[in-house]
């Protein structure tokens, strides 16, 4: 039974308890249903700011649970995340937002000049938490590389944004803890 990435942290809240914790940084900890509230209010966040299905969002933040939201917001929008430092020099990411054409960055740094930006702190003050039952993301993310040309890269997944829960991931048993050392 596949489901759409976007829909993961719902269907582990209600199997797991939505107070189960799903995802810790150093003391910070997220809960499956603060994924889900958080993930849906950004989601609407990124809608408004013109973001549809099939578009690719082109995302610059560290490594953190605003990570995990954002990107889970991204697939609920129907959309492909792309991952990029969020330290990265202006030039290269201007190579990048070309080849890419995101129809929106978060975070990065300000020099980027992205035509349409979130900060990485954007509010989500306003914006429903209520769930979001969109489509599924033709293609689950997109990924850079500087290639042996020396110019950048991107390489698009072709699989659907979609996952089988029941499947354990990389092939680890249940309740097994991974350790993410990206993005």
């Amino acid at each position: 039974m596949y489901i759409p990435m976007a829909d993961a942290p719902r269907w582990y809240a209600e199997r797991n308890g939505a107070d189960t914790v799903a995802i810790v940084h150093g003391d910070d900890q997220l809960s499956w249903g603060a994924l889900e509230r958080n993930a849906n209010s950004r989601a609407r966040v990124m809608m408004s700011k013109g973001v549809k299905p099939g578009d690719f969002v082109a995302v610059g933040l560290p490594n953190s649970n605003q990570f995990y939201e954002t990107t889970f917001a991204i697939w609920k929008c129907g959309a492909t995340p792309c991952s990029l430092s969020y330290r990265l020099p202006r030039g290269e990411a201007s190579a990048i937002l070309e080849l890419l054409r995101p129809s929106l960055v978060i975070g990065g740094e300000d020099d980027w000049n992205a035509d349409n930006r979130l900060p990485a702190d954007f509010s989500t003050q306003g914006f429903s938490d209520v769930a979001i039952d969109g489509p599924i993301a033709r293609y689950w993310k997109a990924m850079t590389s500087g290639g042996s040309t020396g110019r950048p890269k991107v390489i698009v997944d072709h699989q659907p944004a979609c996952v089988d829960p029941k499947v354990p991931p990389l092939v680890m048993h249940e309740g097994v803890r991974l350790l993410n050392p990206g993005p």
